[in-house]
């Protein structure tokens, strides 16, 4: 893609940040004004890294039993306040942020207030009935009791527990953690975290400025103070191999292969990416997938993704294949992984990769909601406001060598954990 077409691809990438004049909340704000509908997210510093290891769900159960009952709703009168209103709230939770997100038609704006409104009752006023929890809870041991009977489960939490020892990245959720969970605890932290000095605010869609404005505005005055949130130290990265093998019954095995990766604003970031389009994450254009499932049929499927946030998360390459070939599975990504580090891509590859990449950006962006998430993530890693801007040129800019010295800054195959669920044969 050549830089006009780049320049126009960006031209409704611009984001516009001011702090609220209560509490100083940051606000991110994009205007999209050609449909009648806004997404506004609330978003913490309240993840699942804040949680102790005894009591793993913590975070997540607080975030969900937001819209449990409010002092002015019980569960089914709030949903049914929102479906007359044509709105919707959604609660997405991960590692650093609990978020709270408010969906709605603009073309009633009276319809509009009072949504807006449900989004600052469910923030501040939440019941945490202890009957509601314990019931919630008991669903949520049903779910992980049978999703702890599944390889592919298994070999996910084995895989962290390694990769990430002592910390609350390897820290599962357990039916003993989620037992530990009580109606204090939730209480605690949502005084403790949902508080301005841990917030920050997003709007994408039909608004002004001023009335971005004025809705961050009552969304700040609302919340109550507090303290930044303070996260746990990352540990060092491992430097010896490790590999486990688990028996069960399937006739496949599930694997993990990989170690601890990157955090997002680490400098190898975008040629890592378009390293690991070739290497693993760019399907029929990636080398795993040819040489394991293409030539050898060793595989269905197999890829490679480096997981970046504000803390490091894992490079890791996963697979199925039958018992009989999982030595000859992990050779074969061995033996991949390490060419790739010692000689990059070849030509073709880079090219393939960066027009794919370059070229498929705008469809990370093409609505409200995609584009929330592109917000949300520079607001949750503190990336700068042009980020989306120049995205495509720092694709671009990439060549084989940035890739070369990439990978072989952030990635030792010889230092890779390896997990088999399924067992060897």
């Amino acid at each position: 893609m050549n830089q006009s077409n780049i320049s126009n691809a960006n031209e409704n990438l611009n984001i516009q940040f001011w702090k609220t004049t209560t509490h100083n909340v940051p606000v991110y704000f994009v205007s999209h004004q050609d449909l009648p509908m806004i997404d506004i997210a609330v978003n913490f510093n309240a993840g699942t890294l804040l949680e102790s290891a005894d009591k793993a769900g913590l975070a997540s159960f607080t975030n969900s039993m937001l819209d449990k009952g409010t002092n002015l709703y019980d569960e089914n009168s709030l949903d049914e306040a929102l479906a007359d209103l044509g709105a919707e709230l959604s609660f997405p939770t991960n590692s650093e942020t609990n978020s709270v997100r408010l969906r709605s038609l603009t073309n009633n704006q009276q319809n509009f207030q009072k949504g807006l409104d449900i989004l600052i009752n469910v923030l501040t006023k939440p019941k945490f009935d202890e009957k509601i929890l314990q019931r919630e809870i008991g669903y949520s041991v049903v779910e992980l009791t049978d999703a702890l009977t599944r390889p592919n489960v298994q070999v996910a939490r084995a895989f962290n527990e390694i990769v990430f020892p002592n910390h609350p990245f390897g820290a599962m959720i357990s039916v003993s953690s989620l037992n530990n969970i009580k109606t204090v605890d939730i209480k605690n932290f949502h005084k403790k975290y949902y508080v301005a000095q841990n917030a920050k605010i997003l709007i994408v869609g039909d608004a002004t400025k001023q009335q971005a404005e004025q809705i961050a505005e009552k969304i700040a005055v609302n919340l109550p103070n507090g303290e930044l949130a303070k996260f746990p130290a990352f540990p060092p990265k491992t430097e010896k191999s490790e590999k486990i093998v688990l028996d069960h019954p399937a006739t496949q095995s599930h694997i993990l292969v990989g170690q601890v990766g990157i955090a997002r604003d680490n400098a190898d970031y975008f040629a890592l990416i378009v390293g690991n389009y070739t290497l693993g994450s760019g399907g029929f254009q990636s080398r795993l997938l040819d040489e394991i499932r293409e030539k050898r049929g060793l595989a269905y499927s197999v890829g490679s993704q480096f997981n970046a946030n504000k803390h490091p998360g894992s490079f890791r390459i996963s697979m199925q294949t039958k018992k009989e070939n999982t030595k000859q599975a992990l050779d074969l990504i061995q033996k991949i992984v390490s060419d790739f580090v010692q000689n990059g891509p070849t030509d073709e590859e880079l090219k393939a990769a960066k027009d794919y990449l370059i070229g498929s950006f705008p469809l990370n962006v093409d609505s409200n909601s995609k584009m929330l998430e592109q917000v949300s993530k520079i607001a949750m890693l503190d990336l700068p406001l042009d980020t989306l801007k120049v995205w495509q040129e720092n694709i671009a800019k990439i060549s084989k060598e940035d890739i070369i010295k990439a990978f072989q800054r952030n990635i030792n195959p010889q230092n890779f954990v390896t997990v088999v669920v399924g067992g060897e044969e």
